[in-house]
């Protein structure tokens, strides 16, 4: 909750850090959080590790190294980079 007149910056605040959030990421995490709502965590280990794979080939991670080996500061995922 925030007072009334700061509600705009609030919401700008959240916005902005949704555009450094990588999507795939996101995906696999809330697709594996609503799964373990119906299974045993424990039987979920292969899942976990497709989606660490998932992640660590996608895009995201890739444009994130090379802002990083750049030094370039933080990288924003949205909208996409073209190619």
């Amino acid at each position: 909750m925030v007072p009334r007149d700061e509600l705009q910056s609030k919401l700008d605040e959240i916005v902005e850090s949704a555009f450094h959030a990588s999507r795939t990421a996101v995906a696999e995490s809330k697709r594996l959080l609503q799964q373990s709502f119906h299974r045993d965590p424990r039987s979920m280990v292969e899942d976990l590790v497709a989606a660490a794979m998932t992640c660590h080939t996608s895009w995201e991670l890739q444009l994130a190294n090379e802002v990083w080996s750049r030094r370039e500061g933080e990288v924003r995922f949205y909208p996409r980079p073209t190619v």
